[in-house]
């Protein structure tokens, strides 16, 4: 009996339960994001945003409003087993119409480091976004993720963690490729600009995946390592 409690108290669940009741506490609605992890239908949780988002302007206390308790979700398995790649980039671009680069960057790394298969940028979803402007966003981020993903394969790293830096391999790879439903997607009427004064001063800050969709936007954050 004494072995088996042993056994119980030091396994560790693969779903962290105390760590993740421990992240918990600290979220804002805490009682809401805890039902909505554990309510399983449907399993794979939506993240939409709304059209609003677009004309925001900077403001970074959006997103700790409309993401409430992103950064401990980030960490708790359930959350990670339950999430989209769809739905992490549409909180992509909240950050990034919020000019929350720090944000955009955290994403971006949470992105990177789910390896699974149907994480894959080629698999993202079409959204069939009914806001025109939304949706150019999304399919503008989806191929500045893949360009930037495909920077840092090139450098050895792997989204599973692993590190190739002195061999061929940083070289041979799979590379990610763009889903066949932001090809498609056209560009906006009007110039949206999401430039800070900082970046509009640089010269090639704007992203040309979105540029060519009448979008100024910098996502330098894209490529952080």
């Amino acid at each position: 009996m004494g072995l088996t409690r042993l056994s119980l108290r030091t396994s560790i669940s693969p779903l962290r339960i105390r760590t993740s009741i421990s992240r918990l506490r600290i979220c804002p609605h805490r009682r809401a994001l805890s039902r909505m992890l554990l309510w399983p239908f449907p399993w794979y949780l939506k993240h939409a945003s709304s059209p609003d988002i677009v004309d925001s302007g900077p403001d970074e206390k959006l997103i700790a409003r409309i993401q409430p308790g992103i950064r401990q979700l980030h960490c708790i398995p359930l959350f990670r087993s339950r999430d989209t790649s769809l739905s992490s980039i549409y909180r992509m671009v909240e950050d990034l119409c919020a000019g929350h680069s720090l944000m955009l960057g955290y994403e971006c790394e949470y992105m990177w480091y789910h390896a699974e298969e149907r994480w894959n940028l080629s698999k993202v979803p079409d959204p069939e976004e009914s806001d025109p402007v939304l949706y150019a966003l999304l399919a503008s981020m989806v191929e500045s993720l893949v360009r930037a993903f495909n920077y840092k394969l090139a450098l050895g790293l792997r989204r599973n963690g692993d590190k190739y830096l002195e061999d061929d391999r940083h070289i041979d790879f799979p590379r990610e490729t763009v889903p066949a439903w932001a090809e498609h997607v056209k560009p906006i009427d009007k110039t949206l600009d999401l430039l800070s004064d900082e970046q509009r001063s640089m010269s090639g800050a704007a992203d040309t995946n979105f540029s060519k969709r009448n979008i100024l936007a910098n996502t330098g954050d894209l490529y952080n390592v």
